[in-house]
């Protein structure tokens, strides 16, 4: 659905027939046709009411539970795994990916079919991933698809984006409950949420340490206390019984 502004020259072969020669290709043409069916796309979702329903979401304690959308050949979709798998902190995930179609005019519908799979479960994910690595503008054109869009803002689940490279954002980004830059970049989210849990916890365990030695500490001085009282109190009574 592209539209394109080329220079060429007509050209006619008697073998052939005639035929255009493109010698040269305008890409502010093209970027400018995509920014206006963009803003076109945004503004009908503002209609609609749903731009802003992912961030209703609230995140659950701890992101164990992680669905994936993503092509399973992607580098994109290797650093994620790779990135989760060595994290520092010896983290463990449940990661499910549904794979699906990430550039090309067939990747909105394959994407929405992915997210209904995830919707139909019985076990609703703690968080959705939509990944994909670095491509041109056009590359990513499919995630300013208007359908897309709104399937993701209405899902019934946080989705995380990480689509292209740091500069791009796409409409699928803006409506989703979180953006990061790269899938690396989704992957170390999902680890620093985590380990901020791990990171409470022990700072929980900590006061709970110094509460008890504090309480044994106080319980101590008060035995000893009972202890000196007692033996004075015997030792009055020795002498009183004596005398």
């Amino acid at each position: 659905g592209m539209k394109i502004m080329i220079r060429a020259k007509v050209q006619y072969s008697e073998v052939f027939g005639m035929s255009a020669i493109m010698s040269d290709i305008n890409a502010e043409f093209s970027i400018g046709d995509m920014e206006r069916m963009r803003r076109e796309t945004l503004k009908k979702l503002k209609e609609d009411g749903v731009i802003d329903m992912q961030k209703t979401h609230t995140l659950p304690r701890a992101l164990q539970k992680i669905a994936v959308v993503s092509s399973e050949t992607a580098a994109g979709y290797g650093d994620f795994v790779n990135q989760l798998e060595n994290n520092q902190y010896g983290l463990k995930f449940n990661v499910t990916l549904y794979p699906a179609l990430v550039q090309g005019n067939d990747a909105p519908a394959s994407i929405i079919d992915a997210l209904d799979k995830i919707a139909s479960e019985s076990d609703v994910p703690d968080i959705v991933a939509i990944i994909r690595g670095g491509g041109s503008r056009t590359d990513l054109l499919c995630f300013d698809d208007y359908d897309l869009a709104s399937n993701i803002a209405q899902f019934p689940c946080p989705i995380v984006t990480g689509i292209g490279h740091e500069r791009d954002e796409s409409v699928a980004d803006m409506v989703s409950f979180l953006k990061v830059k790269t899938p690396t970049a989704v992957a170390e989210f999902l680890i620093d949420y985590n380990a901020r849990l791990l990171r409470l916890l022990d700072e929980l365990a900590e006061s709970v340490r110094n509460a008890a030695r504090e309480s044994v500490s106080l319980n101590q001085r008060r035995f000893e206390m009972c202890a000196i009282n007692l033996r004075n109190s015997a030792y009055s009574r020795i002498v009183e019984g004596r005398s």
